[in-house]
């Protein structure tokens, strides 16, 4: 799996490439714990397969910004990614948006309300 990392607009944007499963989780929850403060889009759009230890990884991630009250979105999750996110529930945990630009609306959105 490949990480790529952006700010844009004051918000971070972490692009995960590939495969989020037992092998890559470790590796993206230590990106994680280095990420700036602020808002932040897991942008899923090349991401091609999570497995259940990827979904355990978001929900800790989206606990830990909720302490903070940081908010946290996907943006371009599609084909089996998109099934395994609505399938198991968290499309109710977290925002989703079709594309990065929608998402950085979306938080913006979000950040007024608050």
């Amino acid at each position: 799996m490949e990480i790529h990392q952006s700010i844009s607009e004051g918000v971070t944007i972490v692009a995960l490439i590939g495969r989020l499963d037992t092998t890559s989780t470790s590796e993206f929850e230590e990106h994680s714990r280095a990420l700036p403060p602020g808002p932040i889009i897991l942008d899923l759009s090349r991401l091609e397969y999570i497995s259940s230890s990827g979904l355990r990884v978001f929900l800790q991630l989206k606990r830990d910004c909720a302490k903070k009250n940081i908010p946290i979105v996907f943006a371009g999750s599609w084909g089996s990614v998109a099934k395994v996110i609505r399938v198991s529930g968290f499309e109710n945990i977290f925002s989703r948006y079709p594309l990065v630009a929608d998402a950085l609306l979306g938080v913006a959105a979000e950040g007024a309300g608050s």
